[in-house]
């Protein structure tokens, strides 16, 4: 199925939307990521670690991994669509 040119356009500046954010959340994400970790083994060390505060750490990490992981399939779409516009050209 052929896109128009406004829905490749589209598909192509949100692939570089994501390439930018990407480079100014990348450092966030991932150190957010270890704190919580880093946290969580704590609490767990101490004995203080309750099992809904594992949930919510579980949920939040899985939210921050989902977000980068969101990051990049824009990024892979953009890039994919502006090669097949490139070649179609």
């Amino acid at each position: 199925m052929s896109k128009t040119p406004d829905e490749s356009i589209s598909i192509i500046n949100k692939g570089r939307t994501a390439r930018l954010l990407r480079s100014s959340a990348d450092d966030l994400l991932i150190d957010r990521e270890e704190s919580l970790l880093e946290l969580m083994v704590n609490l767990y060390r101490s004995d203080k670690l309750t099992d809904p505060q594992l949930r919510g750490m579980v949920g939040e990490l899985a939210a921050l991994r989902w977000m980068r992981t969101q990051i990049e399939t824009q990024i892979r779409r953009g890039d994919a669509e502006a090669e097949r516009t490139q070649i179609g050209a």
